[in-house]
């Protein structure tokens, strides 16, 4: 409700995003808008009773939640709650603020009528009416050119039920801005949505703008042909080192995001980036402010170069609702007062994002991944292995304005790498632990991370499985051509067929004696199916043009191509550590649960170590 004067509201709940936009400031609420009539009417319970609120705020003002102008007393007897997890806000007292595992429990709920009026999952589900009926509705909508595709289909969920959500953009000229609702990953084509309460979802469709030089980068945010809330995507690897050059020695000029932009990176890198304190910029970063709803996503920078007031290598400042997921930086930092490997200051959220290089503040300031964090800032499993210069210097994070233990979840720093036994917020480690994947409790190692365990650092897995593909000249055939000659009516693909020199997967140079052997490889992939629920692969391993039995350290990825033909995705990994590939029989298989929303296929080899490479096959329509 926006605003709310002298009326009666009980019985009622709200679980929906709520934006700030323009001229909002300070008036945002889960429940409530701009309600100053009612403040005493509601903190002694006389007109709001058994109401509760579950949705996301998008704004850069630490309101209260509920309502803006309500600071609740710490009272048993207030009837009315607030889930400060998924708000994103975290009132300093306790009041009707609750977890979400509470909001989840029916003693949570004081007085509340659980016999006629209210109904509960315990521990699955939010608070629901019963009046509404049996079962929790999803409702799903597509705003934009695209469509989502919904798997199971139902009029109605049981509580604790997973969906699948695909959306489908209408052509190649469209993207996925964001998910709008309460879905597994806001920045994914494919996600899931946990029926907990009844829910709305929405896709939000742009159309995209495609960024393929640095000049083209520069231009980011300047005018209506490339806005400020346009929607861009990098369709190549950037060489950004003549930006040193640029602007007398300022270098690049920091872009701009606000009101829903979104920086697709598709798995690219930005190499040599240069900012030099740009003038009049107080943010310096890529990004100088990510405002509130914007969100720079699947980018690496390497080699860059950031100096300024607040500077960090993706962006100086991060607002309340703006986001930075699945980034890396190797970068060197200097900000003259808050300086971070990834951001200067942070409010909003970065989350599956690392930082690596050098990172010094004037202040003192600085941190390995964030120079500060700000109220409501959050860091949800990254990590930082940069070298951090400066007396209050931290390493992961510089200074946390807000409560020590919601800052980070899950976020570490190597304390022997950046020289720091501190940090903020966060856990310190040792290099080697650094390198287990134990470490690392609650990350995605299946999609998101790999880890070549006790060898290096966590990795995101597109700065492995999307390198172009490097194969002995001319053997690599179009996907066309070769789906048309090796597919059957199945959908198997038998490369066993095939000479190796026929296809990408056939060919691997190692230099690694521990690896076995020390010279050329090659692997044919002898099975290749495709069911409606899985997909299996089975390789089998030659050198020098003889079979070979044993183990070996690398492992085997599935990507899947969107149904439009566009980019290629990790849907399906295994790691190292888990089961490394053996051919004591012969040959070595992999079942991967097979994702939806994703028509072709392929399999990529990947040996760990020095040399390496990600060698891939196209794959048959199922």
């Amino acid at each position: 409700m926006g605003q709310f004067y002298a009326f009666l509201l009980r019985r009622s709940f709200a679980v929906g995003h709520v934006m700030e936009v323009e001229n909002s400031s300070g008036v945002l609420g889960g429940l409530l808008g701009n309600s100053p009539w009612v403040t005493a009417e509601l903190e002694s319970g006389g007109f709001v009773g058994e109401c509760y609120a579950a949705g996301r705020l998008i704004t850069d003002w630490n309101v209260p939640g509920l309502t803006p102008d309500l600071f609740w007393p710490n009272s048993p007897d207030v009837s009315v709650y607030w889930d400060m997890e998924t708000g994103g806000k975290w009132p300093v007292n306790e009041g009707p603020n609750r977890l979400t595992a509470q909001m989840k429990q029916r003693s949570t709920f004081v007085d509340w009528d659980f016999e006629n009026v209210w109904d509960i999952e315990e521990g699955v589900s939010y608070p629901f009416l019963r009046e509404s009926g049996e079962g929790l509705r999803l409702n799903v909508v597509a705003v934009g050119d695209g469509h989502v595709e919904v798997s199971p289909r139902k009029a109605r969920y049981a509580p604790g039920e997973k969906v699948t959500l695909t959306a489908v953009p209408a052509s190649n000229s469209v993207m996925l801005a964001y998910w709008t609702g309460a879905v597994a990953d806001e920045d994914s084509r494919v996600t899931t949505v946990t029926m907990d309460i009844h829910k709305t979802v929405v896709a939000e469709f742009s159309p995209a703008i495609d960024i393929a030089t640095v000049e083209e980068l520069q231009l980011i945010g300047s005018g209506a042909e490339y806005p400020e809330n346009g929607c861009y995507r990098l369709t190549h690897d950037i060489d950004a080192s003549a930006t040193a050059a640029w602007n007398d020695g300022a270098g690049f000029i920091p872009c701009r995001l606000s009101n829903g932009g979104v920086l697709d990176g598709q798995s690219h890198q930005i190499k040599g980036l240069s900012i030099n304190n740009p003038p009049h910029y107080p943010w310096a970063g890529l990004i100088s402010g990510l405002e509130p709803k914007c969100v720079i996503r699947n980018l690496g920078l390497s080699s860059c170069s950031v100096a300024g007031y607040d500077a960090g290598s993706l962006a100086g400042l991060v607002f309340g609702g703006g986001r930075i997921v699945r980034c890396f930086a190797e970068a060197s930092v200097t900000g003259a007062e808050f300086a971070g490997g990834l951001v200067g200051r942070l409010e909003g959220t970065i989350a599956n994002s690392y930082a690596v290089g050098h990172i010094s503040s004037a202040s003192g300031l600085a941190g390995g991944a964030v120079g500060a964090v700000g109220w409501n800032g959050r860091l949800l499993r990254s990590y930082a292995a940069a070298t951090v210069a400066g007396g209050a210097g931290g390493g992961l994070v510089g200074q946390n304005d807000f409560i020590a233990e919601r800052a980070s979840e899950a976020s570490f720093w190597d304390m022997q790498a950046s020289g720091c036994e501190a940090s903020a917020c966060g856990e310190g480690k040792s290099t080697a632990d650094m390198r287990l994947r134990t470490t690392f409790t609650g990350w995605d190692f299946s999609t998101v991370w790999g880890i070549d365990e006790g060898v290096g650092y966590p990795f995101l897995w597109f700065t492995h499985l999307s390198l172009p593909v490097d194969t002995p000249s001319g053997c690599a055939p179009e996907y066309a051509a070769w789906a048309a000659a090796h597919t059957n009516i199945w959908g198997t693909a038998d490369f066993s067929v095939l000479p190796w020199a026929d296809f990408s997967t056939a060919w691997l140079l190692d230099e690694r004696p521990a690896a076995g052997f020390a010279g050329s490889a090659g692997f044919a992939v002898s099975r290749f199916e495709l069911g409606d629920e899985e997909i299996l692969v089975e390789l089998a391993l030659t050198v020098g043009g003889a079979a070979k039995q044993g183990p070996l350290n690398g492992w085997l990825a599935v990507e899947g191509l969107n149904e439009l033909g566009g980019t290629w995705e990790t849907v399906a990994a295994q790691q190292p550590s888990d089961v490394p590939l053996s051919f004591m029989s012969g040959s070595a298989s992999v079942v991967f649960a097979r994702p939806a929303g994703f028509r072709f296929f392929r399999p990529v080899v990947r040996m760990s170590g020095g040399g390496g490479t990600a060698l891939r096959a196209p794959a048959p329509t199922p």
